[in-house]
């Protein structure tokens, strides 16, 4: 579980080869796997409630456009988190838009755990399966080869470019702040267009 909050692939990706290499339950995998996913979902979530109110304070967006992204998330919410769950670069900043516009807690709950278990399920099952067949042929190699996939996970994550006013983080962290949150994208997440209040997030967010 504590493996999720800081490397999610990587953990994804040992459990499942010591599934394959019957050494772990596959129950007690996507049990732990699952609980830690969604356990990091919610975090963001709190992360951007203690955000929202600091934004509107410092006028990067108004209270009235963050109540209509509000009501845009309350009644799209299944949908917008399973989203953010299976398109790569969603998951951060759709999680902490949704605590910055305070949706419904009650309806993000349920969604991000089973957005998570879903994504647990199907890579577990995918990487044990492959690792099932794989392994048995690397003999010793095995677990060599299988920290290596590990790491190359790690290495393609540290020298990925960033790409210029792209980075979710640089949005959110302490160091820049709401301020830089605001510049980025020219202002067609939070700007002042007559756009659907949430609409834009989602499609900005995909281009990442």
């Amino acid at each position: 579980i504590l493996g999720t909050f800081i490397l999610e692939d990587a953990t994804l990706i040992a459990c499942g080869l010591l599934v394959a290499d019957s050494q772990m339950a596959y129950s007690t995998a996507l049990i732990a796997l699952s609980v830690g996913i969604a356990v990091g979902d919610w975090g963001l979530y709190v992360a951007g409630r203690y955000l929202g109110p600091w934004i509107v304070a410092h006028r990067v967006v108004s209270q009235h456009r963050l109540d209509r992204i509000k009501t845009w998330f309350d009644d799209n919410m299944f949908t917008a988190i399973m989203v953010s769950r299976f398109v790569p670069g969603l998951r951060l900043p759709a999680n902490i838009a949704v605590g910055m516009a305070r949706a419904s807690l009650h309806r993000y709950l349920p969604a991000a755990f089973f957005a998570s278990w879903l994504w647990t399920l199907l890579t577990l099952t995918l990487i044990s399966k492959l690792g099932a067949a794989v392994m048995p042929l690397l003999g010793q190699l095995k677990w060599p080869v299988g920290i290596a996939l590990v790491g190359v996970d790690r290495v393609n994550f540290l020298l990925g470019e960033e790409p210029a006013d792209e980075e979710p983080l640089r949005r959110f962290d302490g160091r820049h702040g709401a301020a830089e949150f605001e510049r980025v994208r020219r202002g067609r997440v939070w700007g002042e267009g007559d756009e659907e209040a949430a609409g834009p997030i989602l499609s900005d967010f995909a281009n990442e």
